[in-house]
């Protein structure tokens, strides 16, 4: 249903909390208005659901006698539902109206005369083999951006197709497993970019760093023990970089544990992306507001 006349629909029922009302102010459209063709197949669409046939009768007469396009598929539902069995002029006929307004698509939608005519399950059949390849053609060409921004290393943009795909095909194993890749990918440079601009050695914040024998103490005890603790145990290497990193903003001591922890850090586990976010926000605020 298209999407406007749909909003219309559900605010009128949320109005009146009557589906009888409803369907006789949208019968009165109908009657009275000159409307896009979306809307008035939205409208007969939901006439025909909500059982109000009666309604549909002369919308559907007047349309095919002034020869406008209309909803073939209300026109053989009613008939259908009345016991109105066709003979092949008639089927004919519907076929022919159908494709002079190109309203194939909304004609096959209908299955109240399958039994009568092959045709209309012929048309189902090419239209859902249509459709198929027209998603296969559009998933290949995203997989091929997603190849060309990898690349080039434009993640972000890399990183909305890889969303798109995932929606339009969540149980897709091969794109499940890109995004397995992704996510490393995406580590890795966060780790890289962070690295180079807050966390490297050479900088000048670590330059000014100036320890006294009571801090390198410190730091030797501290190293010493979670270092002992991270090789037995690689992931209590997040854990002591998290809560070094979270003491204080700014806590040189923290910061350089946090450092010299980092390493410890394997890339691919499943609280990567989770120790990225939550070390970057501490060490890196600039590049967690550029994503």
């Amino acid at each position: 249903m298209e999407q406007k006349i749909e909003r219309e629909i559900s605010e009128l029922l949320k109005r009146w909390s009557n589906t009888e009302k409803v369907a006789e102010i949208l019968s009165d459209r109908l009657e009275k208005s000159e409307l896009p063709i979306a809307h008035e197949l939205a409208i007969m669409s939901f006439l025909l659901q909500s059982g109000y046939l009666k309604l549909l009768f002369n919308p559907l007469r007047k349309r095919l006698q002034n020869d406008r396009p209309t909803s073939w598929l209300a026109l053989i539902e009613i008939m259908s539902r009345n016991d109105v069995k066709p003979n092949r002029e008639a089927l004919n006929s519907i076929f022919e109206g159908a494709l002079k307004h190109q309203m194939l698509e909304n004609l096959i939608l209908s299955h109240g005369w399958d039994n009568y005519d092959t045709r209309f399950q012929k048309l189902r059949d090419e239209l859902r083999k249509r459709l198929q390849d027209e998603i296969l053609q559009k998933k290949n060409t995203l997989k091929e951006k997603l190849g060309f921004l990898a690349n080039h290393r434009m993640i972000e943009e890399e990183e909305r197709i890889l969303e798109s795909l995932l929606n339009m095909f969540p149980e897709d194993q091969e794109i499940q497993a890109y995004q397995i890749g992704f996510k490393e990918r995406w580590a890795r440079n966060i780790l890289s970019t962070s690295n180079q601009n807050y966390l490297n050695p050479t900088s000048e914040a670590r330059m000014a760093i100036k320890w006294t024998e009571n801090e390198t103490a410190l730091l030797d005890s501290w190293l010493t023990t979670a270092k002992k603790i991270s090789d037995a145990r690689p992931e209590m290497a997040y854990m002591f970089t998290i809560f070094l990193s979270s003491r204080k903003p700014g806590n040189k001591l923290s910061k350089f544990l946090a450092w010299h922890l980092l390493p410890k850090i394997e890339i691919g586990s499943d609280w990567i992306s989770l120790f990225i976010v939550d070390f970057s926000l501490i060490a890196s605020p600039k590049l967690i507001k550029q994503r």
